[in-house]
């Protein structure tokens, strides 16, 4: 990195929220990628990577797919802007040392997400009125999926706690040909407002039953003989995750996660997000899969010494049912 590089904190981009925590180098970062030069503030860092995605630079120039009969309309690719974050962030001459002098380690991207890109524009460039060079086309969709298998900040798995496309552009309505999202509000929700109002009740009670199994199982009467221990039943732990990436929620069903607060899981989607109970805070919400990892014994003997300390009681939020502009996954917010 060059000494006169600047670390530049992503903790206000918008853009590149999943990778909050991180930092990029400038104005180094500008010699790879260009548009980037000359830029001051995170906000003009925001724009000028909105502006690249949808430009012919991110993935029609590459293919060899700017012919004179194009629209000029360029279809959004899926989770560009998470590649881009990913690769910036990545980046092993200026932007991974302001991070390792951090004491930070970037996730790689998930792997599903860099597929999931090449897919969207595979689709996208299929027809020949659009790119016309098939052969160049090819050979670049080969050297992308190249990258998607052997580059380290591409190939990530969820054991390396991989950040998604999803955690980054949770609302984001990207396959245009999709009638879900042409019809966004008519879209139907993957669960009604009953349904995750029953869900939300039942999470915190299911804490309070699995907080008293953890004090049974933990603090047993010493006179107990060792096999009844071993009749105790599975570990209740692995109910309980601890947050290691930060997410400030964006929508009113989201749920605040901070650095180490204690989530209860209470609902896993297959779309990398879930629904469940921060027992730090006693929120409710919707948030990112890939914040949490299952909690240690050490956190969760914590939780249950600070449960020792009066707290005030439990209360049931009113649901209330809204549309999210935006969603068609997660819709409905889970409280107001």
């Amino acid at each position: 990195m060059n000494e006169q590089d600047t670390c530049v904190s992503l903790i206000n981009s918008t853009v590149c929220s999943a990778f909050a925590p991180f930092y990029i180098g400038l104005p180094g970062l500008g010699q790879e990628f260009p548009f980037l030069l000359n830029i001051t503030t995170i906000e003009e860092f925001d724009r000028r990577l909105l502006e690249y995605v949808n430009s012919t630079s991110d993935y029609l120039f590459p293919l060899g797919c700017l012919s004179s009969n194009y629209n000029p309309t360029i279809p959004y690719a899926r989770y560009s802007l998470t590649r881009l974050c990913a690769g910036m962030i990545q980046n092993p001459a200026y932007s991974l040392p302001c991070n390792f002098n951090q004491h930070l380690t970037p996730p790689p991207l998930c792997k599903s997400t860099c597929l999931a890109w090449i897919e969207s524009i595979t689709d996208i460039t299929a027809n020949p009125s659009v790119c016309s060079d098939s052969i160049q086309r090819n050979d670049s969709l080969l050297n992308f999926m190249d990258q998607c298998d052997s580059w380290e900040g591409y190939n990530g798995t969820i054991q390396q706690n991989c950040i998604s496309g999803i955690a980054n552009e949770p609302y984001s309505c990207v396959y245009p040909e999709d009638k879900c999202c042409q019809t966004v509000l008519d879209c139907p929700s993957r669960l009604s407002g009953g349904t995750i109002a029953g869900i939300a009740v039942g999470c915190v009670l299911a804490v309070l039953l699995l907080l008293l199994g953890l004090v049974y199982c933990l603090y047993k009467k010493p006179h107990e003989t060792v096999q009844e221990d071993e009749k105790s039943p599975t570990p209740l732990k692995e109910e309980f995750f601890v947050v290691i990436h930060p997410y400030p929620p964006q929508m009113a069903d989201e749920l605040a996660l901070h650095v180490g607060d204690i989530i209860f899981l209470a609902l896993h989607f297959d779309d990398g997000w879930a629904l469940g109970y921060n027992v730090t805070t006693g929120l409710k919400g919707a948030f990112p899969i890939v914040c949490i990892t299952p909690a240690s014994e050490d956190s969760l003997s914590q939780l249950l010494v600070e449960q020792e300390s009066p707290k005030k009681t439990l209360e049931i939020y009113d649901y209330k049912e809204a549309e999210s502009p935006t969603s068609p996954t997660f819709h409905t917010p889970f409280f107001s």
